[in-house]
C-alpha cells in the first residue's frame, strides 16, 4: 500500500460520519499524534480526534497504519490511554484493554436493590447501531439503545 492510499484510509476511518465543514485533515491529525498530550491538557478538537481514534481504531492493522505515517509508538498511545478517565475508557472497545494488556474496567451500581452493569459499546446490540446510514442518525438513537438494554427497561418500568 502506497503513502497516498495509507492516507487515503487514515482520512476515511477519522472522517466518518461527520460533517463535511468539521472534517479532519492529515496534516492536522498527524501534527496532534506528534504532541500526544495527556487528554486533560488537550483542546477540544484534539480530544475530538484522541477519541475518534479509540473508537474508530479498534484493529491492529489499523493502528500499525496510523504509526507508519505519524511515527507514533504503542507505547505513547497506551500513555494517552491511560490519561483517560475510567468512565471514558469504558465507552472504547474491549479491544484497548487486551491491546494494552490492562485489568477490564467494570462500573457496578446498585439502583432500587439491582445491581446494574453498564454494557460495553462493543457489544452486538449496540455495535449494529453503527450500520446506520447519515439520514437515518436522529435524536432518537439514544431510545434506539435504551431499548436493547434490559437494566434501562427494568429501571423505566419500575417509575
Amino acid at each position: 500500500m502506497n503513502n497516498k492510499d495509507k492516507i487515503e484510509k487514515i482520512l476515511k476511518i477519522f472522517n466518518r460520519n461527520i460533517p463535511l465543514n468539521e472534517e479532519y485533515t492529515i496534516n492536522e491529525i498527524k501534527e496532534i499524534f506528534k504532541l500526544l498530550k495527556t487528554y486533560e491538557s488537550c483542546t477540544n478538537r484534539e480530544k475530538d480526534i484522541y477519541n475518534r481514534f479509540f473508537t474508530e481504531f479498534a484493529n491492529d492493522n489499523d493502528i500499525k497504519l496510523l504509526c507508519t505515517i505519524d511515527n507514533v509508538t504503542t507505547t505513547k498511545l497506551k500513555k494517552l490511554y491511560l490519561s483517560y478517565s475510567d468512565e471514558k475508557k469504558i465507552e472504547f472497545s474491549e479491544f484497548w484493554f487486551k491491546r494494552f494488556r490492562l485489568k477490564k474496567i467494570r462500573i457496578d451500581d446498585t439502583i432500587n436493590n439491582v445491581k446494574i452493569k453498564i454494557t460495553p459499546r462493543s457489544d452486538k446490540k449496540y455495535s449494529e447501531l453503527d450500520k446506520f446510514q447519515i439520514y437515518e442518525l436522529t435524536p432518537c438513537i439514544a431510545y434506539e439503545m435504551a431499548i436493547r438494554n434490559q437494566n434501562i427497561k427494568y429501571l423505566l418500568m419500575s417509575i
